[in-house]
């Protein structure tokens, strides 16, 4: 996922907040055309293009955050959203739960879990999915 260039994290523990699915699913969108177009990696993505492809109340830190919870979800062996991708696109289902889910705010440095219950999250998928 593009680097951004602005503080994309929040308070240690506390709650992100939810989001709008559209605004998610544009962010995502964005970041795939420019990691296509990169595939090294390395590019960095001013706040003000995430500000342009979300609604105006959009919270531009937690759309940005949860689309790199599911970036790692990808990066994670064996690819945990594969199985809802259809011609390399996340089924809506994905995004509206990533939208909406509970999840908290990561700090700074390595952590060894997930922020946010990851079999609740496959579990409301499956449900949700066609």
């Amino acid at each position: 996922m593009p680097e951004i260039g602005f503080r994309f994290y929040g308070d240690l523990g506390e709650p992100v907040a939810s989001v709008d699915v559209a605004d998610l699913k544009s962010v995502w969108d964005m970041y795939q055309d420019i990691a296509s177009q990169h595939p090294g990696g390395g590019v960095g993505v001013d706040s003000s293009l995430i500000e342009r492809v979300c609604s105006p109340r959009a919270d531009i830190r937690a759309v940005v955050y949860r689309c790199q919870m599911l970036s790692l979800l990808e990066m994670l062996p064996g690819d945990l959203l594969a199985t809802w991708k259809q011609s390399g696109q996340l089924q809506e289902a994905v995004l509206r739960v990533a939208a909406r889910i509970p999840m908290n705010w990561m700090g700074e440095g390595l952590s060894h879990s997930l922020p946010f219950d990851v079999d609740a999250f496959f579990e409301e998928v499956r449900k949700e999915s066609p």
